[in-house]
């Protein structure tokens, strides 16, 4: 039996009127556990993928770069380029950014 099949299985049980400590203990885990997947069973109405794991992937990337600042990057660094004896480094798009008067990025923004 997987872990899937598990979680089903002890919802079942419970629903059909045993006791959570003898589901519990039958399946060698804790009332925290079957409490957890309870929880996650009557939000989502006993319909859908309850039974399976949530990401705990973070649902935002805080040191994503915002696009319109990525995209100001990357015309400086093309516009370096096409310079003859030019330098295309971090240090130069900072210059390139103050030159045509806006406020740069960090060094390591512009690196990542």
């Amino acid at each position: 039996m997987d872990k899937y099949e598990t979680r089903i299985q002890a919802i079942q049980r419970y629903l059909s009127g045993e006791k959570i400590s003898s589901i519990a203990r039958s399946y060698r885990k804790s009332r925290a556990w079957f409490y957890k997947w309870l929880k996650r069973y009557e939000a989502s109405g006993g319909q859908g993928d309850w039974y399976k794991g949530q990401s705990k992937a973070p649902k935002t990337k805080p040191t994503k770069v915002c696009f319109g600042v990525e995209k100001h990057i990357i015309a400086a660094r093309t516009n370096l380029q096409q310079k003859r004896y030019s330098q295309t480094g971090a240090i130069a798009i900072q210059y390139e950014f103050m030159r045509q008067g806006l406020d740069p990025p960090p060094v390591w923004t512009i690196n990542r």
